[in-house]
């Protein structure tokens, strides 16, 4: 299955980026691993131990060992051959994908996917700056208006242009409350906001894990770190 996380936000307009600066410190600070790769790996380790055969204890003749020696070799190729064929036709694969505001230009790209997984930030009437709402696209809450700014509007108008189209794959958003600023251009994040993020990024470990990843932490980079360089991108 192939996993699509998708950071959408303006990165210019401090808090209304997060979308973007979560997708990039999920990509920075964590590895993936996929579930069906650790298995195909413990699998593989197991079938190159060594094999005691009960009976072939009590045959001493050089023949008899020679014809278990192949046995066994026969053997660990089969399994090794049948889960490499597995890791190739069953492995889950994910990628980390900055989707700024490019709204409708980003059809082509959601088509290609199995399961999405946007982080974007959610306007709610009454909510508080940093809290956050999980949902599935198809079952939005009537308290989420998703309209605070141009590129909420515009993700909203994609993702119902590609459920029009037949070729929506299934969508799970994770949004946050912004401080909105208005045409102030700013890359540093309102404190409201970084502490809830810690809680959008446990729900996207959560639900991306679900899915069928191990999140292994490899780097402790601040999500004010990764902001201040979200516009030059992350390899």
């Amino acid at each position: 299955m192939k996993i699509l996380v998708l950071g959408i936000g303006n990165i210019l307009f401090g808090d209304e980026g997060i979308g973007v600066h979560l997708c990039n410190y999920l990509k920075v600070n964590y590895k993936f691993t996929s579930k069906d790769s650790v298995n195909v790996k413990d699998s593989h380790a197991i079938s190159q131990q060594p094999c005691t055969n009960s009976v072939g204890e009590h045959k001493k003749n050089a023949e008899q060992d020679n014809r278990e020696s192949l046995d066994a070799k026969w053997q660990s190729e089969s399994l090794i051959d049948g889960e490499n064929k597995r890791k190739t036709e069953g492995e889950n694969l994910i990628e980390f994908v900055d989707g700024g505001t490019l709204a409708n230009m980003l059809i082509p790209l959601i088509v290609e996917y199995d399961w999405v997984l946007i982080l974007d930030c959610v306007s709610v009437s009454g909510a508080n700056i940093g809290d956050v709402f999980s949902f599935s696209f198809d079952k939005v809450p009537n308290f989420i208006t998703w309209a605070g700014s141009a590129h909420e509007v515009e993700m909203l108008q994609t993702l119902h242009l590609t459920k029009l189209l037949g070729d929506l794959p299934p969508v799970y958003i994770i949004g946050i409350v912004p401080e909105v600023i208005g045409e102030e251009t700013a890359f540093s994040l309102s404190q409201s906001l970084i502490k809830g993020a810690q809680i959008m990024e446990s729900e996207a470990i959560k639900h991306i894990e679900s899915l069928g990843f191990i999140a292994t932490k490899k780097n402790n980079i601040s999500l004010q770190e990764v902001a201040n360089n979200s516009y030059k991108g992350f390899a």
